[in-house]
């Protein structure tokens, strides 16, 4: 599902992708962060979040301290959990037992996306990505998958 307006009726956890699309200055994105903070739609970030724009390597560059607060400030994060990660592996062996059976091996999310996925069905939260090529596929499980929308780039 594509979507360029949240449902103010869930609750969101935003991928990583969102906030480097915020921090790049997509319009796309600008305008849901606008729809947030007026109509007060709950939205969370994982902790792999925090690490990936910690680290810089989701945005291909290190960002500073002040621009990882401002931008993550204002909502809270769903932590680490032993639980999450037996789900994050559950998914993780799950994709990997079909892509065995497969001719045309598929590229598998990365543990960080699996993570991202469990946490966000664990505490019942949409995932807001525009990672399309793997967030699809973990949609698509049939035990525990989450629920996901996607945005495009204006």
């Amino acid at each position: 599902m594509i979507v360029t307006r949240l449902d103010a009726d869930l609750a969101w956890l935003f991928d990583t992708t969102v906030f480097i699309d915020l921090e790049r200055g997509s319009s796309t994105i600008e305008a849901i962060f606008d729809q947030v903070r007026l109509e007060r739609i709950r939205v969370c970030y994982s902790f792999v979040t925090f690490l990936e724009l910690r680290l810089g390597r989701a945005a291909g560059r290190h960002w500073t301290e002040e621009e990882r607060y401002r931008v993550l400030r204002p909502f809270p994060m769903v932590g680490l959990h032993p639980a999450l990660e037996r789900i994050a592996l559950g998914y993780q062996a799950a994709l990997e037992a079909q892509n065995a059976k497969r001719r045309d091996r598929l590229s598998l999310p990365g543990f960080n996306d699996f993570y991202i996925a469990a946490g966000a069905w664990r505490h019942g939260l949409r995932v807001l990505t525009r990672n399309t090529r793997h967030f699809t596929l973990l949609a698509g499980l049939e035990s525990g998958p989450p629920d996901v929308a996607f945005y495009r780039l204006d």
